[in-house]
C-alpha cells in the first residue's frame, strides 16, 4: 500500500512537474514572441522617428525661407509710400497736370499758389523784357 501510495504520489508529481514544464515551454515560447514583437516595435518606431525627423526638418526649412521672404516683403513695403503719401502725391500730379493744361477743375489751394506765382513769375518777365537795358540809355 505504502508503495502503491508512493507511486501514486511520484505519478502525481511527476503529472505536476510536466503540467509545470508545459506551462513554462507555453511562457518561454510567449516571451520570445513578445520579444520578436517588441523589437519590431521598436523598429518601426526607429523609422517613424527617423520620418517625423525628416519632415520637421522640412518644415522648419520652409518655416525659415517663409520668415525670409516676409521679412524681404515688410522691408520693401517699408520703403513704399502710405496710402496718404501716395494719395497726396496722386493730387499733385493731377494739380500739375491742370497747371499744364491750363484747366480749372478741382481748384485747390496749392493749385491757386502755383498759378498765382506762375502769373506773377510772367509779370516779371515781361517787366524784364520791356524795360530798358543800359544800352539803349546811352543812345
Amino acid at each position: 500500500m505504502e508503495a502503491d501510495l508512493s507511486s501514486r504520489a511520484v505519478g502525481s508529481v511527476q503529472a505536476a512537474v510536466q503540467g509545470i514544464q508545459r506551462e513554462l515551454d507555453r511562457k518561454t515560447r510567449e516571451l520570445a514572441q513578445l520579444q520578436e514583437e517588441h523589437q519590431e516595435s521598436n523598429s518601426a518606431l526607429r523609422v517613424e522617428r527617423e520620418v517625423y525627423a525628416r519632415k520637421i526638418e522640412s518644415f522648419e526649412a520652409q518655416l525659415r525661407e517663409q520668415q525670409d521672404r516676409a521679412a524681404q516683403l515688410e522691408r520693401e513695403l517699408s520703403n513704399r509710400p502710405t496710402v496718404e503719401e501716395h494719395e497726396k502725391a496722386l493730387q499733385q500730379l493731377q494739380i500739375f497736370k491742370n497747371l499744364e493744361y491750363d484747366t480749372n477743375q478741382d481748384d485747390t489751394s496749392v493749385e491757386s499758389i502755383l498759378k498765382d506765382r506762375n502769373r506773377k513769375l510772367e509779370t516779371d518777365l515781361t517787366k524784364v523784357r520791356t524795360a530798358p537795358t543800359p544800352c539803349d540809355l546811352v543812345d
